[in-house]
């Protein structure tokens, strides 16, 4: 029996193949170096803010939906109805690519639950509610509606309660 490669072509994808194995491995050693996790567990969305309820303790937020997506479902949702919203991204999120009515999702990577409020500019923007951790209150109690936040969320949530973990001002990195 034979085990060599006895073709060019069979050589030129052994050679990609070990390239891209030498590549996985380089960008893990890369993050394992850096501390940086590509799946921390955790990703980051930032929202312009329409409104903060310091009673509730709820921000009111609004986010660019992407374009060219087919997840976004603004027709079946009303005003305070829950809702799962999915960004577009990987550890941040540039965007709103679904958003489905209900407490499930078909995709749970960077979904969250959230109270839907409103879509604006042809369903170019979706405005919804989520929680604000009590720590985080007072950096965004202040903050001008039109004034961006980034949040922290988890990846797969288990409740509306746990979907944001810490948000804060946009330019403050601390």
């Amino acid at each position: 029996m034979r085990h060599a490669i006895s073709t060019p072509g069979a050589v030129r994808r052994a050679a990609v193949l070990s390239f891209g194995l030498l590549a996985l491995v380089c960008a893990k050693e890369s993050v394992a170096a850096t501390g940086e996790a590509a799946d921390s567990g955790t990703y980051e969305w930032s929202a312009e803010l329409v409104a903060f309820d310091p009673a509730s303790n709820t921000a009111t937020v609004k986010a660019r939906i992407v374009e060219h997506t087919d997840g976004v479902d603004l027709e079946s949702l009303r005003a305070g109805d829950r809702a799962t919203l999915t960004w577009s991204g990987i550890s941040f999120a540039a965007g709103v690519r679904g958003l489905e009515r209900g407490t499930g999702s078909s995709d749970e990577r960077m979904s969250m639950p959230v109270e839907f409020v409103a879509s604006e500019l042809d369903g170019r923007y979706v405005v919804f509610k989520v929680p604000v951790p009590a720590d985080s209150a007072g950096r965004i109690a202040n903050l001008e509606p039109g004034t961006w936040v980034t949040a922290t969320s988890p990846h797969r949530p288990a409740n509306q309660t746990e979907a944001v973990v810490s948000i804060r001002p946009y330019n403050d990195a601390s």
